[in-house]
């Protein structure tokens, strides 16, 4: 083999310097190969050269203005009038995360991914607010102080990854952290749930693997910091997830970031995640009334679902207390719920359930204050 590497440019001349037999055994090859495409009727396959090696590929819908603007037309109907707010992480003083051979840090691509996800959600007629929209410094705390004094709904925080070992050139995936675990109080399903459709959108227009944390690519921040988790994620009040794009520590995917066209398909994986999380129409409830008889209290919650909901999956929390079920019932949509005499002292209660397409609904929380009869 050594022998054809070494002349590819004489390989129609065996007597010269590459070896006769290597050959005769390579033209064998071709003939048997031949004699069975022709045996079983299939037919060869010309390589396409038409075009270069390429470490990704576009997304069809970006490869035109018509077919991006096609595509947001699709998702906008859902986005329009939502108000989130993209936190592209580090920047300023933090730039200390750099690629091995230098050529991307953390704190410009996320900016770059994070500009990107803005413009699409705005083409979507949605409301986005921003941490940073340049390289400055944002203090961690301020990140979700800033966040909580805006109307936005939903928090997006955009980093990329780096492994344990600084030597580990290998390991790269797409990672979506939520708060808390399912175990936990402050642990709200619908998180995961955005969560697992922007990662699965993540990975496949990157073409890069789901970490191997879940079968999903989502982790919960608690498996980082046990009991703690992020902090963007553990300060902010409106649903919340923190994307790991990828490794920016990989070779491979060094090469990629460096790509501002690549950066755009991170942002769209990401913003094509969200998109549909929101075309399946997670489930809301709101207060339709309360009333207090004989000393009870009496909530009426309705709620907005286009799926069933699956009454097993019902989980209601008088100041974190999990009520039984024989504390509230489901008439189609109007969730009642019996809350003794909580309205002499202050409560927060909270609901939590999934339907049947799976999907659990929106936070809702109801501080009730004392009330005199």
């Amino acid at each position: 083999m050594n022998n054809l590497i070494s002349c590819p440019h004489k390989l129609y001349s065996p007597f010269r310097n590459c070896s006769s037999r290597i050959l005769k055994q390579a033209l064998t090859s071709v003939i048997l190969l031949l004699i069975g495409s022709f045996l079983s009727g299939c037919t060869t396959i010309a390589p396409d050269t038409s075009s270069s090696c390429k470490l990704f590929d576009v997304p069809p819908e970006l490869t035109s203005d018509a077919l991006r603007d096609s595509a947001i037309s699709l998702f906008s109907p859902a986005l329009k009038g939502k108000k989130f707010y993209i936190d592209p992480g580090h920047g300023g003083d933090d730039r200390k995360n750099k690629s091995p051979n230098g050529l991307v840090i953390e704190a410009d691509i996320n900016l770059k991914v994070s500009l990107y996800l803005r413009d699409f959600l705005l083409k979507s007629g949605a409301t986005v607010y921003m941490s940073r929209d340049k390289d400055k410094t944002v203090e961690l705390k301020e990140r979700t102080n800033l966040a909580n004094q805006t109307d936005a709904e939903f928090f997006i925080s955009v980093h990329h990854n780096a492994p344990g070992k600084p030597s580990d050139r290998f390991t790269n995936y797409a990672s979506t952290y939520y708060h808390a675990t399912e175990e936990e109080y402050e642990h709200h399903p619908s998180n995961r749930d955005l969560a697992r459709y922007i990662n699965r959108d993540l990975a496949f227009n990157t073409g890069t693997p789901a970490g191997l944390a879940s079968f999903d690519g989502t982790i919960s921040d608690y498996l980082i910091y046990p009991g703690d988790g992020f902090s963007v994620l553990r300060n902010i009040n409106i649903p919340a997830v923190l994307v790991e794009c990828t490794f920016f520590t990989n070779l491979n995917e060094e090469q990629r970031l460096a790509d501002t066209m690549y950066n755009m398909t991170e942002a769209w994986g990401i913003y094509k995640g969200i998109g549909k999380y929101f075309r399946a129409n997670p489930p809301t409830i709101s207060l339709k009334n309360k009333t207090i008889k004989k000393g009870n209290l009496q909530l009426k919650l309705e709620i907005n679902s286009k799926q069933p909901v699956l009454l097993h999956t019902i989980k209601i929390f008088n100041n974190k207390t999990l009520l039984s079920d024989g504390k509230f019932s489901l008439d189609k949509n109007i969730l009642t719920v019996d809350l003794d005499d909580a309205f002499k002292r202050e409560t927060e209660v909270k609901v939590i359930f999934s339907n049947k397409a799976g999907l659990s609904n929106l936070p809702f929380k109801l501080l009730l204050t004392p009330e005199v009869n």
